[in-house]
């Protein structure tokens, strides 16, 4: 077996994992890594602080005349 059809066969199983039922109040169902690999690709463009931090930052932005962006 090569490795292009071992890719094929664990893209199908991922699929398959991925169409299965979901459970009472869940939306998708999450693979090995998903969540990791999601997290990774979010804190290449966005930083995540506590509300304290933020408004600290916030506060001493504003005597500057700067506004963070919260999301």
């Amino acid at each position: 077996m090569g490795l292009e059809e071992i890719q094929g066969n664990m893209d199908s199983y991922v699929q398959m994992l991925k169409n299965s039922e979901k459970a009472d109040g869940q939306n998708r169902i999450y693979v090995a890594g998903a969540k990791e690999y999601e997290a990774e690709v979010k804190n290449k463009t966005t930083v995540t602080l506590q509300d304290k931090v933020f408004n600290t930052l916030n506060d001493i932005g504003k005597e500057f005349g700067m506004k963070l962006g919260k999301s």
